[in-house]
């Protein structure tokens, strides 16, 4: 179990937070990626540190794309990129060492009209984007130790408990 890629994109005044670029290295603090911005999180959510991070598999976007959603590397605004590591695994309370960072899974993130932007969704095909997201948009994690990741490091998961 890897970290394929890695992804943050910075504020940036009338631009949605997708897709997200991919990066060599994150440092993560308790309140997230250092130079990533979630407005959603940020502003709506009053900075929620169970929303801190967002992680996704390799293997749900490769399955996504095999059913026509072209879905890449950061375009549905995770931060870290896992390959090898089973989606259904990352349930609430599920720990995530990567790095020099840990983190607790939160919470399953949910479809959002955003990912409109995605230039193969537009306004047209949003709700069909929406339902072939659902239950597999990505993973929500409460950071427990500030670090670094890097592309490549390996992930270890620990059951809930």
């Amino acid at each position: 179990m890897i970290i394929e890629s890695l992804h943050r994109k910075p504020r940036a005044d009338g631009e949605r937070g997708v897709p997200k670029p991919s990066v060599d290295r994150l440092d993560i603090r308790q309140d997230g990626v250092a130079g990533d911005y979630n407005r959603y999180r940020q502003e709506t959510l009053k900075g929620d540190l169970d929303m801190a991070i967002l992680l996704h598999c390799a293997e749900v976007l490769e399955t996504l794309a095999s059913e026509g959603w072209p879905v890449g590397a950061g375009d549905l605004g995770e931060n870290l990129l896992l390959r090898g590591v089973e989606y259904s695994g990352l349930e609430p309370g599920a720990r995530l060492r990567a790095g020099g960072v840990e983190m607790t899974v939160t919470k399953a993130a949910t479809p959002c009209s955003n990912l409109s932007v995605l230039p193969y969704v537009g306004d047209a095909r949003i709700k069909a984007f929406m339902q072939a997201l659902s239950n597999r948009r990505g993973w929500y994690a409460r950071v427990t130790r500030e670090g670094a990741v890097a592309v490549g490091d390996a992930v270890t998961v620990e059951g809930v408990g």
